[in-house]
């Protein structure tokens, strides 16, 4: 499946300044759709062979910031 990215860009403090979390990456789909079906799929993230993988590439839903900070 081919994939086409509109936009791409990191939110928050940057990681120097972040107490060691991964700092957020927003990234525009081309479509609705594909965005949907790469959330659905994520879950197989947690199954990776690769542990860093496993432990610290999460893809969320889009949402506002006070859902982003809930979260």
């Amino acid at each position: 499946m081919s994939v086409s990215i509109i936009q791409c860009k990191r939110l928050g403090k940057s990681p120097t300044t972040n107490d060691g979390q991964p700092q957020p990456l927003r990234v525009v789909l081309q479509s609705a759709a594909i965005a949907k079906d790469i959330v659905s799929s994520a879950k197989y993230l947690r199954h990776s062979v690769d542990e860093y993988i496993r432990g610290n590439v999460f893809i969320n839903a889009d949402l506002t910031r006070a859902e982003a900070e809930a979260a």
